[in-house]
């Protein structure tokens, strides 16, 4: 059996309003990690324009990381 190829996938700057925010889901390719943020965003009806209004920013190249991987970022004031 193959060894499944996790990785985590992260769109930096996306939905940008006053500040950028961020995208990531952990998947074996962009496409199921695109379709897996997609998912949680149509969770809920009500949600649904903000998918509409923004997935287009998924479509840029990723930030792409080979797991275990970690980060940190500090508050602003």
């Amino acid at each position: 059996m193959k060894k499944e190829n996790w990785k985590l996938y992260i769109w930096h700057d996306i939905r940008r309003d006053y500040r950028g925010g961020i995208g990531f889901a952990v998947a074996r390719n962009v496409e199921e990690a695109r379709n897996a943020i997609k998912e949680v965003c149509l969770k809920n009806k009500e949600r649904e324009w903000e998918w509409n209004s923004y997935k287009g920013e998924l479509m840029n190249e990723p930030e792409v990381r080979e797991l275990p991987s970690g980060d940190w970022t500090s508050g602003g004031g």
